[in-house]
């Protein structure tokens, strides 16, 4: 046994030792062929910083255990990545790496002419490294970039510089405004004033959001919603340094930002609520700079814009569509002293919901329309309270092992006790609710695409609040008023529905936003399925015979276990519809997927038909599509309430069986 086992293993060692230790064997060659070539550089080159682009590093031997000296750390390849050639002597040689993607940390190795190596790894809290020659000899410097993954690739731009001032940011070298004084225009040669609206003006008020932040300020990160673009191509200033901007704005900015204290670093970040639009981001500091960007990182769209150690003073913003002329979009916009990015940066607005349980999504509240033209915040008062009932929406919504708390807390009615028509898909809407002193109330909302939202405390108060931030959806909305601790008949209070800043803290906060009537808005979903549908017989707001479910997708198939019949004639309710069928739905699904097509069919025993009502009211029935079997499709399910009937062709007897609810349409009640 010994021996059987101890042969195979020397001979393993004797074949993996020298793979195992070539690369602790490797042996770093400085004065080796550069991937990237060689750059010869004078004292006073130009331009300064010089920018090495697109270099790739990264190797197999850790500089770590190779005891280079401080800061010398990660992996490198054999050879130099790039080698710069100094022809004369400089007081200061400072090399910067930016990497790419703002998330990757790399480092630098640098073998000076003298034969010692000097490192860099986080600069400024940052992971873009520095190194810094004092007093740096002509001669060759070997640099490798370094990643901390063996043999993983990392890319990105080296800088080169003498000056002092330019350090690096996470995207970017960041560099000191100039201070050379502007060479005297004699008075006859002055240029006139631009005329308003042609230029980026810093001194108009900001169209959406005038806030102060000091060093420290909570919450961090702040967040604004803004409405962006507009017809004024950039780049339009005043000021020369105004480059490397791209898109369309309007004349005064979008956010002004007061800033104060000492802070390592400011970040901007610009979130569009569509998903779709590219944005851009441009930033004026109070020296002057202008700052901009259009994707964070490669691969990446959303921007962000960051401002080390920042002056105190005024800080204007721009969000701008990058690709389109006059198109507005809605987007948040974030200040943060984080480091983090536009992924990273912890999300607005209440989380979705896929389902509410307990509560009747089919119901109507009392009718109430939000539009642009009445009050703004709306504020609604039932006269004797809202109704609350027995439903426990804490019982009912349990979060499941691992996942997160759905905010769904306290007793409410089933019918919900507003429906809101909202003709104007607004990108951005808050519904919050006051209640009475000694009232502890709760909230839940439901938008027209079937996203769900619920809340109990919000603004260090028992006053709920739900920020339902995008996508933007017109149609009919519910609102259930609950109560946190009792079965209480009805809770006194004010509901509360605004687009813009008011909260349960201010209450009567004004709209900060313009150019929402100019956002291009898709069409808008259907509503939630008409009170006003004639069904006859039928009644697709009763409760189902065999259950309901909130679905997002049919696939795989949804089934559930039905029994078609009743005493009620389908034909009465449509005339295309045939069989027996029951007054109340046998099921109902909620459909907040995507415009697909759905197919429903139902197998099993006797002769079974189909009934369906959707979100438009049209009623789609069949009674034999293969075999004796019903088969229905919806061409592209719009969200909303689907209420589903199985019934019996003879209705002297039941129709026991399946009904499924597909997105597959090769599948059919005898196959595949």
């Amino acid at each position: 046994m010994f021996r059987n086992f101890a042969v195979p293993f020397v001979l393993l060692v004797a074949l993996l030792g020298p793979a195992l230790s070539r690369a602790q064997e490797a042996v770093l060659q400085p004065s080796g062929e550069p991937e990237a070539g060689v750059v010869t550089l004078q004292p006073g080159f130009a331009p300064d910083p010089l920018r090495v682009p697109a270099l790739v590093g990264g190797g197999k031997i850790d500089a770590v255990q190779r005891q280079l000296g401080q800061d010398c750390a990660g992996f490198i390849s054999e050879t130099p990545d790039v080698r710069v050639s100094l022809g004369g002597a400089l007081p200061l040689l400072r090399l910067i790496f930016i990497a790419d993607a703002i998330t990757v940390d790399t480092t630098l190795v640098v073998h000076a002419p003298d034969g010692t190596y000097r490192c860099g790894n986080n600069t400024n809290g940052l992971f873009n490294p520095m190194v810094n020659i004092s007093g740096a000899a002509p001669g060759d410097y070997a640099i490798w970039i370094g990643g901390f993954t063996p043999e993983g690739p990392v890319y990105g731009d080296l800088f080169v510089t003498t000056n002092a001032n330019a350090f690096p940011g996470s995207t970017d070298l960041v560099l000191p405004v100039a201070t050379t004084p502007p060479t005297a225009v004699p008075p006859e040669m002055v240029t006139p004033t631009p005329q308003p609206g042609t230029f980026l003006d810093s001194s108009l008020p900001p169209a959406h959001v005038d806030v102060a932040l000091a060093h420290g300020f909570l919450p961090d990160p702040f967040r604004a919603v803004v409405v962006g673009g507009g017809e004024l191509a950039l780049p339009p200033s005043t000021s020369a340094d105004f480059s490397g901007c791209a898109g369309f704005v309007t004349a005064g900015p979008d956010l002004r930002l007061t800033w104060s204290g000492v802070s390592p670093r400011l970040r901007f970040h610009l979130v569009p609520l569509d998903d779709v639009t590219d944005a851009a981001l441009v930033v004026r500091t109070p020296d002057g700079r202008w700052l901009c960007n259009a994707e964070f990182a490669p691969g990446y769209t959303d921007p962000s814009v960051e401002v080390l150690d920042p002056l105190p003073g005024v800080y204007t913003v721009w969000a701008a569509n990058e690709s389109a002329f006059g198109a507005r979009f809605a987007a948040s916009l974030y200040v943060t002293e984080k480091t983090s990015t536009p992924e990273t940066v912890e999300r607005a607005g209440t989380p979705a919901l896929a389902n509410v349980a307990g509560l009747d999504a089919f119901a109507a509240g009392s009718p109430v329309r939000f539009d642009l033209t009445g009050p703004d915040p709306l504020a609604l008062s039932a006269p004797l309270g809202f109704a609350i009932g027995a439903v426990d929406l804490a019982a009912l919504n349990a979060p499941a092992e691992g996942q997160p708390v759905t905010g769904c807390e306290g007793y409410a009615a089933a019918a919900p006790a507003l429906t809101v028509d909202l003709p104007v898909a607004y990108p951005y809407l808050r519904v919050f609710f006051i209640g009475a002193e000694g009232t502890d109330p709760t909230l839940v909302v439901r938008m027209p695409d079937g996203r769900w939202y619920c809340n109990d405390d919000s603004f260090g108060s028992k006053s709920p609040a739900v920020d339902i931030m995008g996508p933007a959806v017109a149609g009919q909305a519910q609102i259930w008023v609950g109560n946190y601790g009792a079965l209480d008949t009805s809770v006194a209070g004010t509901l509360y529905l605004t687009r813009g800043s008011a909260s349960p803290a201010n209450p009567s906060a004004s709209v900060p936003f313009t150019g929402l009537d100019e956002i291009n808005l898709a069409p808008p979903p259907a509503l939630i399925m008409p009170t006003a549908v004639a069904t006859g017989p039928l009644n697709p707001y009763a409760e189902p015979n065999f259950g309901s479910a909130a679905l997002n997708s049919a696939n795989p198939p949804h089934v559930v276990a039905v029994t078609g019949g009743g005493t009620q004639d389908a034909s009465k309710a449509n005339a295309a519809c045939t069989g027996a069928v029951s007054a109340q739905p046998d099921f109902r699904f909620d459909w907040g997927g995507p415009a697909v097509p759905l197919r429903l069919f139902v197998v099993g025993d006797g002769d079974p038909t189909l009934v369906v009502l959707g979100p438009d009211g049209v009623f789609r029935c069949n009674d034999d599509s293969s075999s004796v079997f019903p088969t229905v499709d919806v061409p592209a399910a719009l969200p909303g309430a689907y209420a589903v009937w199985v019934g019996s062709y003879d209705a002297a007897v039941t129709a026991p069986g399946w009904l499924t609810i597909t997105e597959d349409l090769s599948l059919t009640p005898v196959g595949p």
